[in-house]
């Protein structure tokens, strides 16, 4: 939807007449919007981003870098360089990134990320952590041990209206000291070796098995779509002198 860039404060009558305007429905495109299209989800698009800042370390994409990953609107102006910075991005070196694998079956773990009640399980090139909201580290291991001890209940009713709900409950334990005799991958950290096992109890865990991380490579084709998107969304705010909106 449109909006005044004037306070309503002290401006009342303008704010009165532009919603009287709108109310009017005076544009033929739903919510003022001339095309809306779909880029990515926040996983994927913080993905993107990710792949985004190291092409641009040496500061080659400071529109994609700054406004476009923020999400701020895009002038005219702000999406030429979005196009010209785009086709530098295809042509740079998009790094690697931590995958997590599946030691005992080497198999990768497409949604590596979970979220759950203020606390965050994913993996990092260091390794698998588990933090909260203030970022405070409650478990890190370069392999750790899932295993489901309760599976949890949903869906049960109660006084025939509410549902009893009991979360499931995952035990994380750190075996890196155990990869050689076990016949995992070595710790990448010799420190590893001497900590001993530790373990994380909580309601976030991956199905039971054995779990370690792996750098690959960022691929072109991974962000084609995205970068396509983005494409026909300035183009077309150039063609029409608008602007690019995210929500």
């Amino acid at each position: 939807m449109p909006s005044l860039t004037v306070p309503e404060e002290g401006h009342e009558r303008v704010h009165e007449s532009f919603s009287a305007w709108v109310d009017q429905d005076p544009c033929p495109h739903s919510n003022f919007w001339f095309m809306s299209e779909r880029i990515a989800n926040m996983s994927g698009w913080g993905s993107f981003c990710e792949a985004i800042f190291h092409a641009g370390r040496d500061g080659t994409l400071p529109t994609l870098t700054g406004p476009l990953c923020n999400r701020e609107r895009l002038s005219p102006e702000a999406c030429e360089r979005v196009l010209q910075e785009l086709e530098h991005f295809r042509q740079s070196d998009l790094g690697t990134f931590p995958q997590l694998i599946r030691l005992n079956r080497n198999e990768f773990v497409l949604w590596g990320c979970i979220w759950h009640d203020g606390l965050t399980l994913s993996c990092d090139e260091r390794g698998i952590f588990v933090e909260d909201n203030a970022g405070h580290e409650l478990f890190r291991a370069v392999q750790a041990r899932s295993r489901i001890l309760d599976e949890g209940r949903r869906g049960i009713r109660v006084c025939g209206r509410r549902f009893f709900h009991r979360p499931a409950v995952y035990e994380l334990t750190d075996v890196s000291h155990l990869a050689p005799e076990a016949g995992y991958r070595s710790s990448a950290d010799p420190n590893d070796a001497e900590r001993g096992a530790r373990t994380w109890v909580g309601p976030m865990g991956w199905a039971d098995g054995v779990y370690g991380v792996e750098q690959r490579p960022r691929s072109l084709a991974e962000y084609e779509d995205k970068i396509e998107t983005l494409a026909t969304l300035c183009r077309t705010a150039i063609e029409l002198d608008s602007q690019v909106i995210f929500f």
